[in-house]
């Protein structure tokens, strides 16, 4: 796997935040390089800044100017969430470089990593957003389709549902995005009926997850919802916005995934593309790990029937929201969505738990 990162990103402050903030990237750069240590496989590279035109690819131009001009006169706020500091602009860029420079990698073959900060997926076209300023994931998708690429998927699996990307590609037929997110919570968008708009519509797939959610949760979405659209959209490349603000130890998620959820999560998507015979994925991880010491983690079993030898997981048939297979108190929707000319139906209870998973 190659890592792409590079500890200039540190430089971006954002002075009304005390959750994104530099040391995390530092904190993240110390386990990849612990990692490579260990002799896992692992690769670390810098990148270079993106290049006006690939940012203009997802960006309104006045937006940029307007980015680079508050960065360049020492900074400003961009809303009551978001600032900039006179680095700003340089430290955006190269984290949107560091996207395309991993999509361009995962084209080539090789499993990559953007290990990026300030985040993205919250900023659309023509805004910042919840600590995001440029969107790595849709500037690493709009690279991909730059290079060729037809299908490309995003899955996102932020504690946040990623309105900027959804708003980038809502009407897009062409760019398929997926979140898994805890709701209601912020930014108050991924309903279940935010779908997609003219061509792109059915190319949306939400999934809000109540708080305090745990593994057996998410794989029943991966494996009721999103691992057959994504069999049948059959994506040249999947980017994953892969924030770890789920887990557990995180003093704002409120969700209950641990590390090794993760690793299964992303050993699940691995084996996918590798039965699609599509690339290895790339992510992007904008520095949402939380600075704070995990707890231990479960046993597996607590949120799979079983853990296969390549890591991915298998669910328990899903329990409701009443605690009894099969048998959720709420009434069960329908769910459908337009994928490939096909038709998928999914069934989702009024808080958007899969209701029926198979594998």
């Amino acid at each position: 796997m190659k890592i792409f990162s590079d500890r200039d990103l540190a430089r971006h402050v954002n002075p009304n935040s005390g959750v994104e903030r530099p040391d995390r990237l530092a904190a993240a750069l110390e386990g990849a390089k612990r990692a490579r240590d260990a002799r896992a496989g692992i690769e670390m590279l810098r990148p270079e800044p993106a290049l006006r035109v690939a940012l203009e690819a997802v960006h309104d131009g006045r937006y940029l100017d307007q980015l680079r001009s508050l960065s360049g006169s020492g900074g400003g706020y961009l809303d009551p969430d978001t600032a900039t500091n006179e680095h700003s602009w340089e430290v955006a860029t190269l984290a949107s470089g560091t996207a395309v420079a991993a999509v361009e990698s995962a084209l080539e073959g090789t499993a990559s990593f953007a290990l990026v900060r300030p985040p993205g997926h919250h900023a659309g076209g023509g805004y910042a957003m919840g600590f995001c300023l440029l969107n790595h994931a849709a500037v690493g998708a709009a690279r991909a389709r730059a290079m060729g690429a037809r299908r490309v998927a995003i899955l996102d699996w932020d504690v946040h549902h990623g309105n900027g990307t959804q708003d980038v590609f809502y009407a897009d037929k062409e760019v398929l995005y997926l979140s898994a997110h805890r709701s209601p919570f912020y930014p108050g968008t991924g309903a279940v009926r935010e779908t997609g708009w003219g061509e792109g519509r059915g190319f949306t797939v939400n999934v809000p997850l109540s708080a305090r959610s745990d593994e057996n949760a998410y794989a029943a979405t991966f494996a009721g919802v999103f691992l057959p659209i994504l069999r049948e959209y059959r994506p040249e490349v999947v980017i994953v916005s892969a924030g770890y603000d789920a887990h557990r130890a995180d003093p704002l998620g409120g969700m209950d995934l641990d590390g090794g959820s993760f690793g299964r999560i992303t050993a699940t998507v691995a084996n996918l593309t590798r039965e699609l015979d599509c690339p290895p994925p790339w992510s992007s991880k904008a520095a949402t790990i939380s600075t704070r010491s995990p707890k231990a983690s479960r046993p597996p079993s607590s949120a799979c029937e079983k853990t296969l030898p390549d890591g991915s997981f298998v669910p328990k048939r899903h329990r409701g929201p009443s605690g009894r297979r099969g048998k959720p108190s709420r009434r069960f929707g329908v769910f459908r969505l337009q994928v490939s000319g096909l038709r998928h139906q999914q069934y989702v209870d009024g808080r958007g738990w899969p209701g029926k998973c198979s594998v």
